[in-house]
This record gives structure tokens, sequence and C-alpha cells, in this order.
């Protein structure tokens, strides 16, 4: 197998609806498809 990096960037958040109030944000970044 040759070398190679991979990177996984992970966002963590908390608290009460933290991740549901962030999220149109974040995917306004990625575009309108997603895996």
């Amino acid at each position: 197998m040759n070398t190679f990096t991979y990177s996984y960037p992970v966002k963590v958040y908390f608290g009460e609806k933290a991740a549901a109030s962030s999220l149109p944000a974040e995917l306004a970044k990625v575009g309108s498809n997603v895996l």
C-alpha cells in the first residue's frame, strides 16, 4: 500500500439544541448534496 494522509475534520457542538441551531450555517458551507 502506498503512503497517504487522511484527514477527517470533526466539529462537536455542546449544549441543548446547539447542533440544531448551527446546522443551517454548516450546511450552507458544503452545498446542497452531502453524504
